[in-house]
């Protein structure tokens, strides 16, 4: 989130924890990307994805959008990503 907002992202603390701050900026860019048309649930969370879309609330997964809008905005951010986050081919 930082990445994707900048500067913009005051307060937003990368501390591994998920407080107020962050929900709030969770909130933030699903409302962003619904008003750009796409089709993710506003619920503050950011669930792991099992597949392109969810099978309960028939929307795109949150993290794959904020992949997307990572890799648009923020290149390098993209790039750099698998060298400070762990991915797996077969998530559990």
């Amino acid at each position: 989130l930082r990445h994707i907002y900048g500067n913009a992202a005051f307060g937003l603390a990368v501390d591994g924890f998920i407080g107020p701050v962050t929900v709030s900026w969770i909130k933030k860019f699903q409302n962003d990307m619904k008003a750009q048309g796409q089709n993710v649930l506003v619920d503050s969370r950011i669930d792991r994805a099992f597949g392109k879309v969810s099978t309960v609330s028939k929307t795109t997964y949150a993290i794959l959008l904020m992949n997307q809008e990572l890799k648009k905005r923020n290149p390098s951010a993209w790039s750099s990503l698998p060298s400070q986050v762990p991915l797996s081919d077969t998530p559990k």
